[in-house]
């Protein structure tokens, strides 16, 4: 797994930019309507092309707060931030019909582009259509590069207006434009929100961490397995304990330990030594295949007990000889 300590720092960061300050989020919204020019009490409906890089260039926002800001605002009800749309090219021709026949743009090309874009297509005369260079093209036996040329050419020369293909965000009013003080973020929109934001990314951190076990088990439990067996193949799992066992057979050497002792009570060396070694055998003869062989001799189980006593888990009365805790 690739992770560096720095990694947490960014998270931690980015978790930050998501979730702008309230005041941030206000003087957004109050920026978007200068931006676009927009009174209050008006725009319900309202839609516009959006460059984010634009706004936040002009108003001194960092991108990505600015960004999150305007999410936030659409997740309170305010304002929709679209994906980017594609928006056809189109053409609203600005000389009157009987003027245009008159006139030659100086250009075959163009000439003749004049009249497939009048046999192609209505209504040139009275609102922006939208259309498609392609077509237009193959009707004209050139590419679509020299039909966008032309376009331009006759665009300049005050004959039509031409408005290229592009591709855009759109900013859509679902109400009226609110003066900035009475701009509300519900609880539900913000702190809720940021808290399970929170917890993911503390949950993603715990994972990557090296403390906690095994990693298989760690992700089961945050899907609410709390159940779960450890893998014994991550790296956690196959990890050197100070005993000289990986972590996994640490553990269920461990683990074999406490339920005998939870069971049956204080337990002598050799009588704790063959239950271990008894359910060992048993829970191996069961594991599935890739995990870790798990400890038969009594030099390993020996150690772990030894481990457990130096950490204070582990009991040992000397007088009578049996381990308990």
């Amino acid at each position: 797994m690739l992770y560096q300590k720095s990694d947490s720092t960014r998270l931690k960061k980015q978790l930050s930019d998501s979730y702008p300050s309230r005041e941030l989020i206000r003087r957004v919204y109050e920026s978007l309507a200068f931006y676009f020019q927009l009174a209050a009490g008006t725009g319900l409906g309202a839609m516009f092309p959006f460059d984010l890089i634009d706004f936040a260039t002009t108003f001194h926002y960092n991108h990505l707060q600015a960004y999150n800001a305007l999410k936030l605002l659409e997740q309170a009800g305010y304002l929709e931030l679209t994906d980017e749309l594609d928006n056809p090219s189109r053409v609203y021709f600005t000389t009157k019909r009987d003027a245009l026949y008159q006139e030659k743009s100086g250009d075959p090309l163009s000439d003749n582009l004049l009249q497939v874009l009048l046999r192609s297509y209505t209504g040139l005369f009275a609102d922006y259509i939208a259309i498609q260079e392609e077509l237009l093209a193959k009707r004209l036996g050139c590419s679509a590069d020299q039909v966008y040329q032309s376009l331009l050419g006759l665009s300049r020369m005050g004959i039509l207006h031409y408005i290229p293909r592009k591709k855009a965000p759109y900013i859509i009013y679902t109400r009226n434009r609110e003066e900035t003080e009475r701009v509300a973020i519900s609880k539900a929109c913000y702190e809720d929100r940021r808290a399970r934001s929170a917890a993911r990314v503390e949950a993603m951190l715990a994972y990557v961490g090296d403390e906690g076990g095994c990693r298989s088990h760690r992700l089961l439990a945050y899907f609410g397995e709390q159940d779960a067996e450890a893998c014994g193949q991550c790296d956690v799992c196959l990890s050197k304990t100070e005993t000289g066992l990986n972590q996994y057979q640490y553990q269920r050497v461990k683990a074999s330990i406490e339920a005998i002792l939870n069971e049956v009570g204080p337990c002598g060396h050799d009588t704790l030594v063959d239950e271990v070694r008894r359910r060992l055998s048993a829970e191996a003869a069961m594991a599935s295949p890739g995990k870790p062989l798990l400890p038969m001799d009594e030099l390993p189980i020996l150690t772990v007990i030894r481990h457990l006593c130096d950490e204070g888990t582990l009991q040992y009365d000397p007088d009578q000889c049996h381990f308990f805790h």
